[in-house]
């Protein structure tokens, strides 16, 4: 949910500050099928403190004769490294995250070796590899295979080494590192308790606004290893198309308006409604928007801003930390009544952005729809969740001063509310394997008369994709939140709410691919899914079909991840995977493959699906672009019907400037919820980007060269009522 991009256009072209050093804004990965072996496959622990950069030219010099420090002068550095044990005990898929550290480009860049202590390279291609040109700022990942032995949680030193050029001169890299691969199922994840005390706008202190600073991005790429090659079920054999046309659908729009601009890149839309009727809350970025009659007109607030008629009151929400940063959700919850609004606040770094001075919080603010009807500015209580313990403020989330937190999203149970977030440990680099999740009461919450809000914590691992992943929604009793260990293996993990610990299990799954596979190009020549995140769960749904069900009473998961191109498998565009897991009894923290369910066609891509239940069906928001489509666009519809419904009408692709590098970024996050009512309503939000009118005698543009706006919209959507004659 990287939404903290700053659109910096001016005239002429594009403002590009200096943030710092590291970016992930190009991918590029050696995807080739692995050798098929079946069982059980645990994702080791990446070792980022444990990783070293060698550097040596040829003759020993400094070639460019800038007379750099050692570090500078190393233009390939290693970020993260994840490794997953596959299913015979005795083979392990690693990705490399290899990363250029300068702002200029290196040239064919080769790996002549990748070595493991008591490890067998097996490829997936054979050494030497050829790589090409690695441009300033950007990522590139290595697989590798390797028969290993032992596989039992015990380190294992490696070194992948090579060359590139620069400036004409051939100069030699080396990297070091340490994998711990475990053929043991991860867990359990003891909860640790905490509390948080509960603030209210009423009687708030609103100390002056923090200066608007550059935002970081924690842009570690999500690495997902190579698994065994299989083929678990059938491949969905109908394409699904897109349709601009409402003539006969059987999906019925019920609303397609304006709810706000976003000026962040990208927006994050994000929206929840008490009822078809009601109030509707929607956020985009930093801005939020409400509305008192079912999204038919809107309000904006601006967060940054003074209470109109109060300018004592210097912004919506004390500020804290770095200020407020992006990365918003909404949900409502119907047996409490209550709206819950989560932010994220920046940490705080020195002026390069290369070190985090302190960290940062997460504040989980709730309201009833009655009173953010009459007055919205002071509905709200709020607790925050701050990374390190604070005095009165929150026994924080378990980190240091120097790490901070990111990507958060939430969902809840019949007893809890349940905040997942990752964990960063540098400005711009989070564990790929980690997620934290904590787990606050809604007794707490609902009760005016308790100061207090209680909560458990624990921090997830062993699995290779847990960054970015997004929770099921409306699972009972429960939380459950998957991630891809590898290529053909997801591993869920179930926090029950009358557990004192999570637990994990693994499932296998049908093979995608990754890295530089996913990939689509819209008609100005930008990739829209350059920097999103492929393997990651971008969304979940928790459906019951009871017992009258034709096929009997049955508990249904459905994790939602993209998928690369695999023009061999017929998938000759990215894609969207539906994974539906059913455990063999409700209670069960196990879970077996039920089915798949590709969402693909032959012309365009598709990504970011949501998907949500109502208790029948499963309504689905999702990205749309390239190939005919062209630009990407949001559209809705129905899992089986194998149709979706357009509704946005962007010309141009989005893009932003993080630390001096502009980027594209689509994204990174869409939303789409179940309405409450007697008509099974979804409410889902979305944005176009419109580019700026072009200048006199200028034929063209792009955002890049003329600006765009990002229009974000709410949209209901539903089956119609049926007509009997």
């Amino acid at each position: 949910m990287k939404s903290k991009f700053t659109q910096a256009w001016f005239a002429g072209g594009w403002l590009r500050p200096t943030l710092g050093r590291l970016s992930a804004v190009g991918l590029f990965s050696l995807l080739i099928a692995g050798l098929g072996v079946s069982g059980l496959a645990v994702a080791g622990q990446p070792q980022p403190t444990g990783a070293s950069n060698e550097w040596q030219a040829h003759d020993g010099r400094d070639h460019d004769g800038d007379h750099d420090h050692r570090q500078r002068q190393q233009a390939l550095v290693l970020g993260n490294v994840v490794a997953s044990a596959w299913d015979d005990g005795r083979t392990v898929g690693v990705q490399f995250d290899v990363a250029n550290n300068i702002r200029e480009a290196v040239k064919d860049v080769r790996v002549t070796s990748i070595t493991l202590e008591g490890g067998d390279y097996q490829g997936p291609v054979k050494l030497p590899i050829l790589l090409g040109p690695v441009q300033g700022l950007q990522h590139l990942l290595v697989d590798a295979i390797f028969r290993l032995a032992p596989i039992n949680g015990t380190p294992h030193p490696f070194t992948l080494a090579g060359t590139y050029v620069k400036h004409g001169k051939t100069v030699k890299f080396r990297l070091n590192g340490t994998i711990s691969p475990n053929t043991a199922e991860p867990g359990p994840f003891k909860a640790r308790t905490g509390l948080s005390t509960k603030q209210s706008l009423r009687n708030a202190f609103f100390p002056p606004p923090i200066p608007r600073t550059p935002d970081n991005n924690a842009e570690t790429p999500p690495l997902i290893p190579i698994g065994p090659q299989r083929q678990v079920f059938p491949a969905t054999p109908t394409a699904t198309g897109v349709s601009a046309s409402m003539s006969g659908a059987a999906v019925e729009i019920v609303r397609n308006n304006t709810s706000g601009t976003s000026s962040g890149v990208p927006p994050d839309p994000n929206a929840a409604a008490s009822a078809p009727d009601g109030v509707v809350l929607t956020t985009f970025n930093t801005g939020i928007s409400f509305s008192t009659d079912g999204g038919a007109t809107f309000t904006n607030i601006n967060l940054f801003a003074p209470q109109p008629g109060n300018p004592a009151r210097r912004t919506f929400f004390p500020e804290s930390d770095g200020g407020l940063c992006c990365d918003q959700i909404v949900l409502y919850l119907p047996a409490r009544n209550l709206f819950v609004w989560l932010l994220q606040y920046k940490a705080v770094f020195n002026a390069a952005g290369t070190t985090v001075t302190a960290s940062n919080r997460l504040r989980i603010a709730w309201a009833s729809p009655q009173d953010i009807a009459t007055d919205f500015y002071n509905a709200w209580t709020y607790v925050d969740l701050t990374g390190p313990s604070v005095t009165g403020v929150s026994s924080g989330m378990g980190l240091t001063s120097s790490e901070w937190m990111d990507y958060p999203d939430l969902a809840f149970s019949d007893t809890f509310l349940y905040v997942g977030v990752d964990h960063a440990y540098a400005p711009d680099s989070v564990f790929p394997d980690r997620r934290i999740v904590a787990r606050l009461s809604l007794a707490d919450i609902a009760d005016a008369s308790i100061p207090t809000v209680g909560y458990n914590r624990t921090e997830l691992t062993g699995a290779s994709g847990l960054s970015k992943s997004h929770f099921i929604q409306g699972a009972p009793a429960r939380m459950v939140l998957g991630a891809l260990d590898n290529s053909s293996r997801l591993r869920v993990f179930t926090f029950a709410d009358n557990a004192g610990a999570a637990v994990s299990s693994s499932v296998t799954i049908s093979s995608i691919m990754r890295g530089n596979s996913y990939t689509s190009v819209a008609p100005d020549g930008n990739d829209w899914l350059k920097a999103s995140f492929p393997g990651n769960i971008t969304g979940g749904a928790f459906r019951r079909l009871p017992a009258e069900n034709p096929e009997g009473f049955r508990d249904e998961y459905l994790f939602a991840f993209d998928a690369g191109v695999n023009a061999g498998g017929g998938r000759p565009q990215a894609y969207v995977r539906l994974e539906t897991l059913v455990p063999p009894t409700s209670s069960a923290t196990t879970y077996n493959a039920f089915a798949e369910y590709d969402i693909w066609n032959n012309d365009f891509a598709y990504a970011m699906a949501v998907p949500r239940s109502d208790g029948r069906e499963i309504g689905i928001n999702l990205a749309v672009g390239g190939g005919t489509i062209g630009y990407p666009q949001n559209a809705v519809g129905f899992r089986d019907d194998f149709v979706v419904y357009q509704v946005t009408s962007s010309n141009a692709t989005q893009v932003g400037v993080i630390r001096g590098v502009q980027v594209v970024r689509f994204g990174d996050y869409l939303g789409n919820r179940l309405i409450p009512g007697e008509r099974r309503f979804f409410g889902a939000e979305v944005y176009d980007v419109i580019l700026n009118p072009l200048p006199p005698g200028v034929p063209s543009g792009t955002c890049a060269t003329v600006g765009c706006t990002a229009t974000v919209r709410y949209v209901i959507y539903g089956r119609p009522v049926p007509v009997i004659p």
